[in-house]
């Protein structure tokens, strides 16, 4: 178990160096180029450490391979967002400093392997805290809000046009536009929603700058008080034109077929395939498993479609509502 993990270890680190290596021969900024320099430097070095480590015991690592489809992802994830890729970085870092660390707890070392493990297990540290830095340089708040907005858009609205195709079946396009209609009003409500929630934290943290005077004044500087600093209206507009991209998916087809049956399958195609994608960047956010994450978000989403289809065609049977 101890080698099989280290042999892992080996492995993500010599990608790892590769990735930073990469990311360092595209990068424009020049400080931050010196810095993913650096990183790959060190993550060589960690490489080496879980190669001698595996050799010491009689186990030769094996060639690692690295596909390109995962380098061009991150390359394109970086032109796209640097935000959602420091996000990304950020929680590899993350995962490693755990792992590491049990895997320090778990196993008897050498005290010189000891040492340099502690070692390494430091330098993840301060990986993990610069790319946390750089996250909310980048904006990652802002990210976030488009992210969610798209999710509650398309959720909810996919919702209305799955249980309207059971009530209207020969009228798409008046599924559509009730679709389009609910959505708007959503769209507006989320921004607004936004746009008080971050104006409510700006007013606390005011008080907080205050605080701070007064503990600067009672001698008290050592407590320290947390200021968020966002813009409402920056956050209310990501937040409300997101929603609305989530809304144009699920609604589309229903302005281009004759029937909702003919509408509703490339409806929730298209939402699945977004739900994957918005699964996969709240993850990259969050930290959390791509996988699961994408899942859970498939599973939620299409779950939500059928019920509303099914109470779609149960309120048309109560009310006795003529095919349309």
């Amino acid at each position: 178990m101890q080698v099989q993990e280290a042999s892992e270890f080996y492995r993500e680190e010599f990608k790892d160096s590769l990735l930073y290596r990469t990311l360092a021969d595209e990068e424009r900024d020049e400080d931050l180029r010196k810095e993913f320099i650096r990183i790959h430097a060190i993550e060589a070095r960690h490489a080496d450490f879980w190669r001698r480590f595996l050799e010491r015991r009689g186990v030769r690592p094996e060639r690692v391979r690295v596909g390109r489809l995962s380098l061009w992802f991150v390359r394109l994830l970086r032109r796209i967002s640097p935000a959602l890729t420091s996000s990304l970085l950020e929680f590899n870092e993350m995962s490693a400093i755990i792992r590491y660390y049990d895997f320090y707890r778990a196993y008897d070392l050498s005290e010189e392997e000891r040492e340099e493990l502690r070692e390494i297990i430091v330098d993840e540290i301060e990986h993990e805290k610069f790319f946390s830095g750089k996250k909310r340089l980048f904006g990652a708040e802002n990210v976030r809000d488009m992210v969610l907005g798209i999710n509650d858009g398309l959720v909810e609205i996919l919702g209305v046009v799955t249980g309207l195709s059971a009530v209207y079946v020969t009228r798409p396009d008046l599924v559509g536009m009730s679709g389009l209609v609910v959505g708007v009003a959503g769209a507006l409500s989320m921004a607004s929603g936004s746009f008080i929630s971050v104006r409510s934290q700006r007013q606390v943290n005011e008080t907080r700058v205050r605080l701070k005077a007064i503990l600067r004044e009672l001698r008290a500087e050592s407590i320290e008080v947390e200021e968020v600093k966002e813009s409402e209206l920056k956050s209310a507009l990501y937040t409300g034109i997101a929603y609305l991209c989530g809304v144009a998916l699920p609604v589309a087809p229903y302005f281009l077929a004759e029937t909702t049956a003919e509408a509703l399958p490339i409806s929730l195609l298209l939402s699945a395939a977004l739900l994957v994608f918005v699964g996969s960047l709240i993850s990259l956010l969050s930290g959390i498993s791509v996988k699961k994450k994408a899942l859970e978000m498939l599973v939620a989403g299409m779950g939500t479609a059928f019920l509303s289809y099914l109470f779609g065609t149960l309120i048309a049977s109560l009310f006795h509502v003529p095919v349309q």
